[in-house]
Order: C-alpha cells, then sequence, then structure tokens
C-alpha cells in the first residue's frame, strides 16, 4: 500500500520522513498483519539518526522507545494482547548515517503486538522520537508523525 510520508523540519525543507504501510489494506481474523515503518532522509546531506525504530508502548520512557503506535480502533475495542519489550537507551550500533534519499526500515508483526481482532476499520498512526545522542556526531533529534494507514479487518 503506497502512502506519502509526513516531514519533519521547514515546508520549503524537509529533513526527514516517517512512512508506515502494510502489504494490504483488508484482512481476514486469522491473517497476520505486517507493518513496516520507514524512516527517509528527504534533504540533501547525510544524517546521523538513531536507526534502531524500536516499537514499544506510548507510555514507556522515551529512551526505551524510538517508535510507538497510535491505534483507533471499531467502537467496543478492548486490547487482549500485551507485549513487553526489553530494552534501554540505543547503543552506538543503533546509529547510521543515513545518506540524503535513502531510507531504513523495520517489519513487525502487529498481530504479535496487538490482537486486532475485533471486524471493522483500523486507523494507525507512527509516532517517532529521538533525543539520543552520540559522541562526536551530530544526530538528528526530535519527533515525526507518520501518515495514516486504514486496515479493514473482515
Amino acid at each position: 500500500m503506497q502512502s506519502t510520508p509526513v516531514s519533519w523540519g521547514t515546508a520549503e525543507k524537509p529533513v526527514l520522513g516517517l512512512e508506515i504501510s502494510t502489504p494490504q489494506n483488508r484482512y481476514s481474523q486469522k491473517e497476520t498483519i505486517r507493518l513496516t515503518v520507514r524512516l527517509r532522509n528527504l534533504g540533501t546531506e547525510p544524517l546521523w539518526v538513531n536507526g534502531r525504530l524500536l516499537l514499544n508502548h506510548s507510555h514507556a520512557p522515551e529512551n526505551y522507545r524510538d517508535v510507538y503506535l497510535d491505534i483507533q480502533a471499531p467502537e467496543g475495542y478492548e486490547e487482549h494482547a500485551s507485549f513487553r519489550v526489553k530494552a534501554g537507551s540505543p547503543k552506538d550500533k543503533d546509529f547510521v548515517l543515513l545518506d540524503a534519499g535513502k531510507t531504513i526500515q523495520r517489519e513487525v508483526e502487529l498481530t504479535r503486538l496487538y490482537s486486532l481482532h475485533l471486524p471493522g476499520s483500523y486507523l494507525i498512526r507512527a509516532h517517532y522520537a529521538t533525543n539520543s545522542s552520540l559522541p562526536g556526531k551530530n544526530v538528528w533529534q526530535g519527533s515525526l508523525v507518520s501518515n495514516s494507514l486504514q486496515l479493514e479487518r473482515k
């Protein structure tokens, strides 16, 4: 499913974009949903970024998550799944130099983390934020919000 990334920075000179996508937008109750999170350098210069793209709960401390999801679910939805993430602050190896126009991505099995068990429409947005640094490097810091992705469960 194609989507347009939302970028952070000035309208004239966006620096990074965050995008989420799935292979399709309609799923049966038994199908696995794989979500891809992409961070794209929209600028003209390489950028040091936290490339870990660790997905965790929105209420986890910021250094223990790089990405969290907002999910709007059908009326009556109650989350039946839970997940734990063993994480700390990003390590030096988690930072990457992202060339202009290039993308890093991480794929997650969404249905291992969230039950998404009710039939109906789900609206998903990802949030990426980092204030981490790497000694001797000018690491991008800030936050991004992705495109909205709509999924249907039959």
